[in-house]
């Protein structure tokens, strides 16, 4: 990883933890995303919408919210490109990250994000719809595939569905081709 060592200012991809659960699948996921993403020149950064505090967004300026929230908004903004990750109990989207998004819509306008979404059955694809309907609604194209994971695919904390980790692997890459970021050899 040469470009660490030099001082340069790399792409940012934001990955947003969408779930309120601690130590849950998506928190699962989003390491393994951090870990592929490793072998790109870029910073990887996580925004958890646990750590948020809760505003109400109305016509306030984006730095008179709470310093969490303007961390956030200052996170995506930088972001090249974004990894949103959210679980699924019913068929729509997470309302903390439906809320992160109305926050940071300026910042997100004319950016991509991937999907993942965790739930079972239909569900997870009726949300992926809706996240998609959302995002497109601010200005943030979706990158193909969507990712959909069921509970079944992980074992004692980890991930182990080969398709789902070739699928997160596509995605990912889909995503660093489209923000024109490749993988480059030392020298």
């Amino acid at each position: 990883m040469w470009w660490k060592k030099q001082k340069i200012i790399l792409p940012s991809i934001v990955l947003i933890q969408g779930s309120l659960q601690p130590d849950g699948l998506t928190d699962i996921l989003l390491a393994e995303a951090v870990r592929f993403l490793g072998d790109y020149p870029i910073t990887a950064e996580i925004v958890d919408v646990r750590n948020r505090d809760i505003d109400f967004y109305d016509t306030r300026k984006s730095d008179e919210y709470a310093p969490s929230t303007t961390n956030m908004i200052a996170a995506l903004d930088r972001a090249a490109g974004y990894v949103i990750a959210m679980p699924v109990y019913s068929t729509t989207v997470s309302g903390a990250v439906k809320d992160l998004i109305t926050f940071a819509s300026l910042s997100m306008n004319g950016k991509r994000a991937c999907l993942i979404c965790v739930g079972k059955g239909d569900a997870t694809y009726t949300a992926s719809v809706n996240l998609v309907r959302l995002l497109a609604s601010h200005g943030v194209a979706v990158v193909k595939p969507v990712l959909r994971v069921h509970p079944e695919s992980f074992r004692n904390n980890t991930l182990f569905d080969e398709q789902v980790h070739a699928v997160l692997k596509e995605m990912l890459s889909s995503l660093m081709k489209q923000n024109n970021i490749t993988l480059r050899a030392p020298g």
